[in-house]
């Protein structure tokens, strides 16, 4: 079975009805699946969880896309770690900043 990609705009007006579990649960199953779930769809679903104020549920979407073969790149983290330092989170925001640059090495 072939890779089917994932595009954002399935997301787009449904996410308010979702549950964070509800919406982890799903990638889980389309990964399992083998459908591919975008950069752009990763991105949408942290954003708009970040924009409603729901920032916890925006890190357990963060540690499912860092599951082994899912290629994340810096904008992904860009949007988490400046919600934590707005959310006065600093210390988790540099602990997230200093695994990527042991990650990097």
């Amino acid at each position: 079975m072939g890779s089917h990609p994932c595009d954002s705009h399935l997301w787009m007006g449904k996410l308010d009805s979702f549950h964070p579990q509800e919406v982890a649960d799903l990638l889980h199953s389309m990964k399992q699946g083998s459908v591919i779930v975008d950069f752009v769809t990763f991105k949408a679903l942290l954003d708009a969880f970040i924009r409603s104020g729901k920032l916890d549920s925006a890190l357990e979407i963060l540690d499912i896309m860092e599951e082994p073969g899912t290629s994340l790149n810096i904008q992904i983290y860009n949007s988490v770690l400046i919600a934590l330092v707005r959310k006065n989170q600093v210390s988790l925001a540099l602990s997230i900043f200093f695994k990527l640059l042991e990650d990097e090495t």
